[in-house]
């Protein structure tokens, strides 16, 4: 569009002037910016534990999960980018860096991806070009009871990254029909166990714990509005908190700098 000038005017106001072009920039400029803060996620845990789950609600609340399948669809790291406003019209992008679930079973060969295995998937992430992580968010699911793996791939990474602590959460899946008074129990009964207390595992995860969950497909294919209206509200509620928190989360860890640089690196 040609937006033709009527010559110098002394009498133009400049700031009803320049209020007056913000107000055409709307309409005319097809090219619009924002200045985006943003936030990495590294998602770590066994299949079907949820973390393809999280980037998905975070980006759609309405998503709805897929019918269980035999085995697990994520080998390789997936990288998700998905961006948001606040209501302080603050921009930030997501990056979420889904590793391949632990213990899983391959769809070719069936074999099982070791802890030895993720060691390296996670070093292959780090040596990716995003090199500031804000959450490592370690995914599990109690929906069954507790897993003893879940605890041993615990502390494998407590073990192997102890100086992570500061940056790790804990986030379990599959809360969607649970009120916040049955999530709380929940995390409290596992910290409760055994190994879990004397190993001090609560005192790694330094951001606390999350929880997440999407509409059950179930809930959907059978047309439960109250099921979903139930599950979209503890959905809402554990969504805003999980986003919440890694805005929180302004200090990232780099892999490149300070004392354990070296150990993070793939050589």
């Amino acid at each position: 569009m040609n937006i033709r000038s009527r010559g110098r005017n002394d009498d133009v106001n400049i700031e009803e002037f320049l209020q007056n072009l913000a107000e055409m920039d709307k309409t005319n400029n097809p090219y619009k910016f924002h200045q985006c803060f943003d936030r990495n996620v590294i998602l770590i845990g066994r299949t079907r534990t949820g973390k393809s789950t999280i980037a998905n609600v975070v980006n759609d609340i309405t998503y709805v999960s897929k019918p269980h399948e035999l085995y697990s669809q994520t080998q390789r790291i997936q990288f998700k980018t998905i961006s948001t406003e606040t209501k302080d019209n603050v921009w930030y992008y997501f990056n979420f860096i889904d590793v391949p679930g632990f213990f899983d079973i391959s769809t070719s060969g069936k074999q099982k991806l070791t802890n030895e295995k993720i060691n390296f998937y996670l070093q292959e992430c780090m040596g990716k070009n995003i090199t500031n992580i804000h959450v490592f968010a370690f995914v599990f699911n109690l929906a069954a009871g507790i897993n003893e793996r879940d605890i041993e791939t615990m502390l494998f990474v407590k073990n192997t990254y102890p100086y992570l602590d500061k940056y790790m959460a804990l986030v379990i899946t599959h809360c969607e029909q649970l009120e916040e008074r049955q999530r709380k129990k929940l995390i409290e009964d596992f910290f409760l166990h055994s190994k879990v207390r004397q190993s001090k595992l609560q005192d790694y995860f330094k951001l606390g714990t999350l929880f997440m969950g999407c509409l059950r497909n179930e809930s959907v294919a059978t047309c439960n509005d109250k099921s979903m209206y139930f599950e979209y509200n503890n959905i809402l509620d554990m969504r805003a908190d999980f986003i919440k928190k890694c805005i929180e989360c302004k200090d990232p860890f780099n892999f490149y700098q300070g004392k354990h640089a070296n150990v993070c690196r793939i050589s």
